[in-house]
């Protein structure tokens, strides 16, 4: 199952823009964290969707956590 190629436009394109950031700066580190969190929140979101048989919680904190824990091997 392979990734949208406009999702994977997105993702390369949030994390190279999540590189950019100088983290010796308070605003960068806010902006370098918020970048990380949409990433984060579009690929769980990404993996429920797809995997709607193994995944599906419904609720953004069910997904955020099981989700994790679980593709890292984690119960």
């Amino acid at each position: 199952m392979g990734i949208p190629t406009d999702i994977l436009d997105f993702v390369l394109r949030w994390r190279a823009k999540g590189r950019q950031y100088e983290l010796n700066k308070l605003t960068d580190c806010f902006d370098g964290f918020f970048t990380a969190f949409v990433l984060y929140n579009l690929l769980y979101d990404l993996v429920c969707v797809r995997n709607e048989s193994e995944y599906s919680y419904r609720g953004d904190e069910e997904r955020a956590t099981k989700v994790r824990r679980s593709s890292s091997g984690q119960r």
